[in-house]
């Protein structure tokens, strides 16, 4: 009866590890978590798991590993019709395949965000502004990086915001702009 507990606790401290960068640490919960599922039955940790990772590869520039977990995420979430309760997940996704070279998918993945965030709450909003920014032709990501930040404002979520604060920064930089 503990087993879904134990696996959730892990999923849960990999995804917090990884956002605070700690690499190996992270990746031992994620693993642990991962090879105990199929004696829970309870297969939605994968999602978890699948993030935890995604988002630590995403933090130390492994753009093709973090493709890798996130694809992994995504043809999971569409097999099992499952709605992710894991926010952010699909702006993530987005921002490591552009990072990768992989400029056309990460244009449908954005198609496919864009098409439910009436429903979405300020976070999932800003980040997809963020992604939307990333992918838009210079005359167009600058009000989309300020439309982020405005909807940050209404979240919670402290790293999505320093997220969007660094792409906008990157942005920024590329443009000849060290503001």
């Amino acid at each position: 009866a503990q087993l879904p507990i134990v696996v959730f606790a892990n999923a849960c401290l990999g995804l917090v590890l990884a956002v605070r960068g700690e690499y190996g640490t992270s990746r031992e919960h994620t693993k642990a978590a991962r090879a105990a599922i199929p004696a829970t039955g309870m297969q939605t940790f994968t999602g978890m798991t699948r993030v935890a990772d995604g988002v630590l590869a995403l933090c130390n520039g492994e753009w093709d590993e973090a493709c890798t977990q996130y694809g992994e995420l995504h043809k999971y979430l569409t097999q099992t019709g499952e709605v992710s309760g894991i926010i952010h997940w699909r702006a993530d996704e987005i921002e490591a395949l552009l990072r990768a070279g992989r400029r056309e998918l990460a244009a449908q993945r954005y198609a496919e965000l864009t098409t439910t965030l009436e429903s979405e709450g300020p976070g999932e909003r800003a980040s997809a502004a963020r992604v939307g920014a990333l992918l838009a032709p210079p005359d167009r990501a600058e009000a989309l990086f300020e439309r982020a930040l405005e909807l940050h404002r209404g979240s919670p979520a402290v790293f999505e915001r320093a997220r969007t604060e660094l792409c906008w920064g990157e942005w920024l930089l590329e443009q000849g702009r060290p503001a």
